[in-house]
This record gives structure tokens, C-alpha cells and sequence, in this order.
């Protein structure tokens, strides 16, 4: 158990630098293409820190938890990133 737990605070430190070196270069782009950066740093901020707090719920909820609650948790901290990256390809698509 304690190297479950210990797997599951440096996926959990690995997720949060990520995330925050996501958030500095989604917001330094955004504001480059004069999009609304505020918008695009919260799409990344608010399911990140939901997906955080899920790689740690297996702390506070039974062992079978963590099969479900981390990789949820994972998804959930890129799915702002992986958004932002999805609107590429819609932008320049509507310019052309």
C-alpha cells in the first residue's frame, strides 16, 4: 500500500507541473492570437485542479478506488490542454 501511495503522490506532483507549464504556455499563445486568454487559462485551470483532486481521492476512499479515480483523474488534468490544441485547427480553418 505504500507504494501505491507514493506512485500516486508522484503522479500527482509529475500532473501538476504539467499542468502549470500548460497553463503559462496556453495563456503566452492565447494572448499572442489576441484570443480571450482569461477563457482559455480557466478551461485549463478548472478541470486540471478537478483531475488533481482525483489522483488524490484514493487517499480519502477504499483501495478500489484508484483504478478508477486515477486515470480519471489524468484525463481529466489534460483535457484543457487537449482542448486548446482541438480550437487549432477550428481557427484556421474559419480564417481561411
Amino acid at each position: 500500500m505504500a507504494a501505491l501511495g507514493a506512485a500516486l503522490i508522484v503522479a500527482w506532483l509529475v500532473m501538476y507541473v504539467l499542468l502549470a507549464a500548460a497553463c503559462v504556455v496556453i495563456y503566452r499563445d492565447a494572448r499572442r492570437r489576441k484570443a480571450n486568454a482569461e477563457f482559455w487559462l480557466l478551461t485549463t485551470i478548472v478541470p486540471g485542479s478537478v483531475g488533481l483532486l482525483l489522483i488524490l481521492a484514493p487517499f480519502f476512499l477504499p483501495a478500489q478506488a484508484v483504478w478508477i479515480c486515477a486515470p480519471f483523474g489524468v484525463l481529466l488534468t489534460m483535457l484543457g490542454p487537449i482542448i486548446y490544441m482541438l480550437s487549432w485547427g477550428h481557427e484556421r480553418g474559419a480564417g481561411s
